[in-house]
């Protein structure tokens, strides 16, 4: 199970970090929940989606790339915990930015 989910968490990354949205919210179970502390409360894949198409339209928000590294996948049974490190680099109308954030799934 762990090859499938490194598999799966690379999957992510890149589909992020080369803009394919298409792929990227795709690789996200229909019920999955996102937290930013930028917004009130949970949110659904698709109000993440529309919260991106809004970022996009407002603020010209763009992915350049990202990497991820230090990952740590955690098997429970039928359950994995994954925590990773990503290094994106984004654009927006303000210009490009480079941030480092450690994530858990």
């Amino acid at each position: 199970m762990e090859a499938e989910v490194r598999q799966a968490v690379d999957g992510l990354v890149a589909a992020f970090g080369a803009g394919r949205l298409d792929d990227y919210f795709a690789g996200f179970a229909p019920d999955a929940t996102f937290v930013f502390y930028t917004t009130p409360g949970w949110l659904s894949v698709d109000d993440y989606r529309r919260l991106w198409d809004q970022w996009v339209a407002e603020d010209g928000f763009r992915v350049l790339s990202c990497r991820t590294y230090d990952t740590n996948i955690q098997v429970f049974g039928d359950v994995a915990v994954v925590t990773h490190s990503v290094a994106t680099r984004i654009s927006t109308n303000d210009g490009e930015d480079t941030s480092s954030e450690r994530r858990r799934s």
